[in-house]
């Protein structure tokens, strides 16, 4: 392991309890989760990753995409994350939403991929702008998105990492 964020941590011993064959990651980003799954589906011996992006030219993703290109257990999706989840089939046993950070998306992913997951991880719940103090470290609309969600569906959420006392980038939230 060469990551060491708490929520990373925290997935990957999620990964290695559930044994999933399906994990779900909405937005690759720099592709620090989508390795760390990876990584703890080797260990298991099974499981793909799906990683869905909508922009396959963001340096970022590009640059995920090049370090990660050998691994096997990886498949990259280029599409809107609403929309893929709309047409997909294939239960989800781990769902970790983190593209687009706004409410409305955020409550949109939950609402399309929620029936078709077993564990949902909510990335970016507290706000991560250290320029700006009064804004950094608090509720953010991942986590609202979130709280509606349960509180539509009678789903359970739990807040893993507690602000101040790690970096809020290091918060996860947890849907059962």
């Amino acid at each position: 392991m060469n990551w060491k964020d708490l929520h990373l941590v925290a997935m990957y011993a999620t990964v290695l309890i559930v044994k999933p064959k399906t994990i779900v990651e909405l937005g690759t980003g720099l592709g620090k989760a989508t390795e760390m799954f990876s990584d703890a589906l080797r260990v298991l011996g099974q499981g793909t990753v799906y990683t869905i992006d909508k922009y396959p030219e963001n340096p970022q993703v590009v640059e995920a995409k090049k370090r990660l290109r050998d691994r096997k257990n990886i498949v990259f999706i280029t599409g809107d994350s609403v929309e893929v989840g709309e047409s997909w089939k294939e239960p989800v046993d781990i769902l970790y939403v983190d593209s687009d950070h706004s409410y409305s998306h955020v409550l949109n992913e939950l609402n399309v991929w929620g029936d078709k997951s077993r564990i949902i991880f909510v990335h970016d719940i507290f706000k991560f702008d250290p320029s700006h103090p009064e804004e950094h470290g608090k509720l953010y609309d991942p986590y609202y998105a979130m709280a509606d969600y349960c509180r539509e569906s009678g789903r359970k959420y739990y807040i893993l990492g507690e602000y101040p006392k790690v970096k809020p980038e290091e918060c996860v939230g947890m849907i059962l």
